[in-house]
């Protein structure tokens, strides 16, 4: 029979593999469902921090405005990530990741129509990698709940890479940062 103290110290080093996975390596697709609700509530974050520097710092209003729906999409399917880990006993750690530092030193050395294109790149890149992940999770998540929050949240990131789009094209973004 395991000792407790043993699962426990066990537990913990599970739980900080993680945390410092989904902190280290956000390309990498988490494998188990706790691993892909950190690191959804970790993007999720970084999409509602950069928006919010857009909605103070873009020049078009078009960008502001569609920067202000980032934020509140991504805040309500972040609240809907808190929910379904918290049925699990999962809890997630604030610290922002080096991509998301390296993406704020970015927005943060633009101005005017170069911040406007560097933010909707931005929005572009990370929203073509969440729809493959997402695309991926739908077949492969054994949790119903988290499935089928999955599943409902592929169209909105779907509609949120259209209008992305659509704001690179009258923004002059370059082409090969749409097409992705």
């Amino acid at each position: 029979m395991a000792h407790p103290i043993a699962s426990l110290v066990c537990g913990i080093a599970v739980s900080v593999v993680l945390i410092s996975w989904a902190m280290a390596a956000p390309d990498v697709p988490p494998k188990t469902t706790e691993g892909f609700l950190q690191a959804s509530a970790a993007g999720q974050q970084q999409h509602i921090d950069l928006g919010q520097i857009a909605t103070q710092k873009a020049e078009s209003e078009q960008v502001k405005q569609f920067s202000a729906r980032m934020v509140a999409d991504h805040q309500k399917a972040r609240k809907e990530v808190e929910r379904l880990a918290s049925k699990g006993g999962l809890q997630f750690v604030n610290e922002p990741s080096d991509s998301l530092t390296a993406m704020k030193a970015e927005l943060d050395a633009a101005s005017g129509k170069g911040f406007d294109r560097a933010y909707i790149t931005l929005v572009l890149r990370e929203h073509a990698k969440d729809m493959k992940e997402l695309e991926k999770r739908a077949g492969q998540e054994k949790n119903q709940e988290v499935r089928q929050w999955v599943t409902d949240a592929v169209p909105v990131v779907k509609g949120h890479l259209a209008e992305a789009k659509t704001l690179a094209s009258s923004l002059g973004v370059p082409e090969e940062h749409v097409e992705q």
